[in-house]
């Protein structure tokens, strides 16, 4: 199943080329944190009009923490997941995003050389 991050105006959201709309909202990884038995803490920034951004710090995706991550962009704004949006779909957002957070980390220690 592949992703798809899209990014214009009105139509923002991850999809699915098997289920279809999976989010209301997409978000870049600012930072992550590894504690608690090396669970992954995010901060991210998120938006669903690309026209201002909300950062949300502290949040998982590991184990039960999973349910939190709903409520949690909830509690921040209207950032909707839709049905189809199991753990396993989140597991493949947050890899896709954790690849341009790492490539851009990498860049960024490049150029500094």
């Amino acid at each position: 199943m592949a992703i798809i991050k899209n990014e214009s105006l009105g139509n923002i959201g991850y999809f699915s080329d098997e289920k279809g709309a999976l989010t209301n909202f997409i978000f870049e990884i600012l930072s992550v944190e590894y504690n608690d038995n090396l669970y992954g803490y995010f901060q991210i920034k998120i938006t669903n009009d690309n026209s201002k951004f909300v950062v949300i710090s502290n949040i998982s995706i590991c184990g039960l923490f999973f349910r939190a991550f709903q409520a949690r962009l909830l509690e921040e704004g209207f950032y909707v997941c839709y049905p189809n949006l199991n753990h396993e779909i989140v597991l493949d957002i947050f890899s896709f995003e954790f690849d341009l957070f790492r490539n851009r980390f990498t860049n960024t220690i490049m150029n500094m050389n």
